[in-house]
C-alpha cells in the first residue's frame, strides 16, 4: 500500500511464538495488497479496471467488503466519496501512471473525468464479483483500503488472543483493550504544517478507530500554486478550498478513513454540516477566510467521546 504499518499487543498469556505473529500480519497485508491496489498490475482492482463493460469481474470477499463501504459511504455523502476517480486521479499525477510538474491538459482532465461515477459500478456477494457499465472506468480505493486493512489486522490479533494491541497503517489506527500499564491507548493527532508547533491533541482510543486526511503530504506545486491529491468528483480539480486536515473517529477504521477523506473533499463549511448530519465524530483543521489563522472545529459526537478535546471557537 505504498506506506508502513506498526503493531503493539499484549495478552495476558504467552504467545508461543511472537515471530509466527508478525509473519501472518505482513502475510496478510500482502494478501491484501494483491486484491486493493491498482499499483499492483495483476492485483484483483487492477484486472477490473482492465476488463470488459458489463461482465462480472470474480473478486475477493475482501474487495466486495471495500466497495460496498465505499458505495454506503458515497450514497450518504451525496456522490463526495467516489473510488471511480481511477483515471482522473492518475491523470492528475497522483496514481501508478506517475508524478506529473505542472497540471495536466483540459481534454484529459475531461476525458478522465467522464469515466467516473459511482452508479457505473455494481457489487455482487455470491459468488462476489464487480461489474462496469462503461469501459475506462476504473477503481481508486486509496481512501479506505488502508482503513480496512487495520480492521483485518485487529481481528487477527483477536484470533491469536490478544486483549489489547493498537494497530496503525499509514496513520490510520486502531485500538483495543488497555496499553501496557493500564489505561487507553494514547494517540496524538498529526498537524497541518504551519500550525503551532507540536502535536495535535493527544486523544485516548479504546475500542475505536481513528483516521486524518489531509492536503499536505501529496501534493505538487506549479507556478506558485499546490495541487492536492485530493480530487473534487464534480470539478474534476483538486480541491481549493482551506480545510487541511479532517481526523474522524469511528468504529472501524475503514469507515474512519473513507469519512475522513469525504471531509477532505467537502470543506470545511459543508464538510461541518455533513458531520452533524450522519452524527459523526470529526475534528478539521483549516484556515480562516484571511489565509492568516488557524482554526479548529469538533462535531458534536466528537465533543461528546472527547468533551476535554473540544475546541474554543477560533482555536487553532
Amino acid at each position: 500500500m505504498g506506506t508502513s504499518w506498526s503493531v503493539i499487543a499484549h495478552s495476558p498469556r504467552e504467545i508461543v511464538d511472537p515471530k509466527a505473529v508478525s509473519e501472518s500480519i505482513a502475510g496478510l497485508l500482502a494478501t491484501l495488497d494483491g486484491r486493493l491496489s491498482n499499483w499492483i498490475d495483476d492485483s484483483e482492482v487492477s484486472r477490473f479496471n482492465r476488463a470488459t463493460p458489463s461482465t462480472w469481474v470474480p473478486v475477493s470477499a475482501d474487495t466486495v467488503a471495500v466497495v460496498q463501504a465505499a458505495m454506503d459511504v458515497s450514497a450518504r455523502s451525496g456522490g463526495a466519496f467516489d473510488v471511480t476517480l481511477g483515471p482522473l486521479v492518475d491523470t492528475w499525477g497522483f496514481g501508478p501512471g506517475g508524478a506529473r510538474a505542472a497540471p495536466p491538459p483540459d481534454r484529459e482532465i475531461s476525458g478522465a473525468g467522464s469515466l467516473a461515477g459511482m452508479t457505473r459500478l455494481q457489487v455482487r456477494d455470491n459468488p462476489p464479483a464487480l461489474m462496469k457499465s462503461i469501459r475506462g472506468l476504473g477503481l481508486d480505493l486509496g481512501g479506505i483500503a488502508k482503513g480496512y486493512a487495520v480492521d483485518q489486522v485487529a481481528e487477527l490479533l483477536q484470533g491469536w488472543g490478544f486483549t489489547g494491541y493498537l494497530v496503525e497503517i499509514g496513520g490510520e489506527v486502531r485500538a483495543r483493550g488497555e496499553r501496557p500499564g493500564g489505561g487507553p491507548w494514547r494517540v496524538a493527532l498529526e498537524t497541518p504544517p504551519g500550525t503551532a508547533a507540536g502535536t495535535g491533541p493527544v486523544i485516548p482510543l479504546q475500542g475505536l478507530a481513528v483516521a486524518t486526511s489531509g492536503t499536505y503530504r501529496n501534493f505538487f506545486e506549479a507556478d506558485g500554486r499546490r495541487y492536492s491529491h485530493i480530487i473534487d468528483p464534480w470539478h474534476k480539480f483538486p480541491v481549493t478550498h482551506t480545510l487541511s486536515a479532517a481526523s474522524v473517529i469511528a468504529d472501524t477504521a475503514m469507515l474512519a478513513d473513507a469519512w475522513a477523506t469525504t471531509m477532505m473533499v467537502r470543506g470545511p463549511e459543508h464538510a461541518r454540516d455533513l458531520a452533524i448530519e450522519q452524527g459523526l465524530a470529526v475534528l478539521l483543521q483549516y484556515q480562516d477566510a484571511s489565509g492568516t489563522r488557524w482554526e479548529t472545529w469538533s462535531s458534536p459526537a466528537w465533543n461528546a467521546l472527547l468533551p476535554e478535546q473540544a475546541p474554543t471557537p477560533g482555536s487553532g
